[in-house]
Parts: C-alpha cells; structure tokens; sequence
C-alpha cells in the first residue's frame, strides 16, 4: 500500500514530522496511524478514531504491540477538543460508516468540530469523500459530489488547497475517487 496514489499524496500533502497532532478519522485497521506514529515521535500524538468496536480493539492492541505510547484510540467519530490544537485530520474512504452516524448533519458537525480543534494553517485531507451507509444494505451515499463537500466546508471557513478528481490508470466506477486538502484560514483581528 505505501505505492498507492493515494498513500503518496497523503504522505507528500500531509509532510508528517516530530511534534505534530495528527487525528486518523476512521482509522479501520490502522494503516495510517501505525505508519505516521513513529513519525511525530514521542513529542506527536496521533488519535485514531472508528466507530467499529473489533477496530478499534485492533489499534488498541496494535499500538500496544509497536510500543506506541504516542497513539490514543477512540471509540467513535467524537473528535478531540479545541485546546488540542491539531495539526492535520486525515479521512480516507470514510465509505463503510454505521447507518445511524450516516447523515449529513453528522458530517455538518463533525466539520464544525474539526475546525474549532485544528490550528490556523492546519490541513483536513480527505480521500475518497463518496460516504455510503452500507450496514443498512441500501448504499445510500451521503455525501458524494466533491463540489457539495468543498462548498460545505468553505462555508465553514476552509480554504480549498487542492482538488484531484481525476486519476490515470484508476476507473473503479461509479465510485471515482477524490482527493480534497482543506487548510484551515488564519483570522486576524484586522481582518473583521
């Protein structure tokens, strides 16, 4: 996976380093927080979130395991608080979500609480933004179109960094993947 289109531009738009504050926002398995945990090192701190109980049963034993003292797990999409001051969320293929966390007003929320929690500059890197409730066997998608998410979050005071929404070699239909940076804009008392 560390030769995947969207490991690498992960990787080089997130530019991962010791001290940074990184949120895994539906970590399932881990691949991204055990591959930049050892990265922010003990100063760092990465938080991995999933609402599935067997994953994150997988990262607790996992960081456990790797001796990461840098990574706490938590049980749900509930993101961490403001004082935290984050340097980047990272979402990729938030697809396979529980049917009741599946709305739109979730999503609304959550963007509203990751802006609160990151740092004027921090980045919000999202992978493959199509969100589809698949545990009530319908597919519903949630969220789809790039262009509704990048409005949304525009809204919310992001500034749209970077939009790739078309890839070689990769024609996985209907679900074409795309890959949004989002930074979040830095306010000054001269600006109001």
């Amino acid at each position: 996976r560390d030769n995947t289109v969207d490991t690498k531009l992960i990787m080089e738009t997130l530019k991962p380093k010791a001290g940074m504050r990184i949120v895994d926002l539906g970590a399932g398995m881990g691949y991204f927080t055990f591959k930049l945990a050892p990265i922010v090192g003990d100063s760092g701190r990465i938080y991995a979130t999933d609402s599935h109980p067997c994953a994150v049963r997988y990262l607790k034993t996992g960081a456990l395991a790797l001796g990461l003292t840098n990574v706490e797990v938590i049980h749900g999409y509930d993101v961490v608080s403001p004082y935290e001051k984050i340097d980047a969320f990272l979402m990729v293929n938030l697809h396979s979500i529980e049917a009741e966390i599946a709305t739109r007003s979730f999503f609304l929320k959550t963007y509203a609480r990751i802006h609160e929690s990151l740092k004027p500059g921090g980045k919000v890197i999202i992978w493959n933004p199509s969100v589809r409730s698949n545990s009530i066997g319908r597919g519903e998608v949630v969220m789809q179109e790039p262009a509704e998410l990048i409005d949304a979050m525009e809204l919310m005071g992001f500034r749209t960094a970077r939009v790739i929404t078309e890839f070689e070699g990769i024609t996985s239909e209907p679900d074409l993947p795309a890959f949004l940076v989002f930074e979040k804009k830095n306010f000054s008392a001269s600006a109001l």
